[in-house]
């Protein structure tokens, strides 16, 4: 797994805002250090080097809790030879 990044906080809407160490894709899985499922990808703006990320949280994180959390991407296997990953083979 990879370090997306620190969770700030959390908003009133449910999302929670995430300073990134990169930038990862739109709807990509987030997971805490256990590899529980927190949520989604759902929004990245700011500084491309440093951006901050809105994850729209599945499971319930309360408020207090979510100041200083760690969270994570899994990394996806790719061939080395194409810019998709395996599990992509085409269009259906």
């Amino acid at each position: 797994m990879r370090l997306l990044g620190i969770a700030k906080f959390k908003s009133p809407s449910g999302r929670v805002l995430v300073a990134g160490t990169f930038t990862p894709e739109e709807r990509e899985r987030v997971y805490d250090r256990k590899g529980s499922e927190i949520g989604y990808v759902a929004e990245i703006f700011g500084n491309v080097d440093k951006p901050y990320i809105s994850v729209s949280a599945s499971r319930l994180i309360r408020k207090e809790h979510v100041g200083g959390l760690e969270l994570y991407i899994k990394e996806r296997d790719t061939d080395g030879k194409s810019k998709g990953d395996k599990r992509r083979h085409g269009r259906s």
